[in-house]
């Protein structure tokens, strides 16, 4: 593609053209753009926006108005989205430890026995609710839906208490390890 433009611009379409195409004359740059924003990448917005019109050729319903397709393509392109994100984050990250190594503070940081020591001045300078959910999660063990009846929580509010508490910790000199306090059954968010 030429420098300056980073979608190319179709031709008008004839007025006999397939309804596929007055839907990527009319949403292709847009959707392309979206992508962009959301990927940061501009090979990666474009196989995002081809995927949605590959899709998008063999699942259009022609029958509907241009407005209900351009609702169902805008899902196709939501899912493609998601889509990408789970592959991202289920890719394989590999680092050499040459080139990844922690700064020298980190590797001659506290060892497990001292950190423990810790545990009881931490919680102690915490927050009750921030307490309470750090003992739940971290030491009982307790899943998040378990710890949110437990409270008398919701498990979105579980979740947002752990994030505040492990970063005030953090604040306060301690966290746990990365990882720790994740369930791989429930989404991160």
């Amino acid at each position: 593609m030429p420098d300056g433009q980073p979608f190319p611009r179709p031709a008008p379409q004839p007025a006999d053209a397939s309804p596929l195409e007055r839907l990527y004359d009319a949403v292709g740059e847009k959707l392309y753009r979206f992508f962009y924003r959301q990927v940061g990448s501009r090979e990666e917005a474009e196989d995002l926006t081809s995927e949605v019109f590959l899709k998008a050729a063999s699942l259009l319903d022609t029958s509907r108005d241009e407005s209900a397709q351009r609702a169902w393509l805008r899902e196709v392109a939501r899912t493609a989205l998601a889509d990408y994100w789970r592959r991202f984050y289920r890719a394989p990250r590999e680092f050499a430890e040459e080139t990844f190594r922690p700064p020298r503070s980190l590797r001659d940081g506290p060892t497990e026995a001292s950190r423990a020591d810790q545990l009881p001045d931490l919680l102690a300078r915490l927050p009750k609710n921030y307490r309470q959910v750090l003992e739940l999660r971290f030491l009982q063990g307790c899943s998040v839906r378990e710890t949110a009846a437990a409270l008398g929580l919701s498990p979105g509010n579980v979740k947002v208490l752990q994030y505040r508490a492990i970063h005030r910790a953090a604040e306060l000199g301690f966290a746990p390890e990365p990882g720790e306090g994740r369930e791989s059954d429930e989404p991160g968010f």
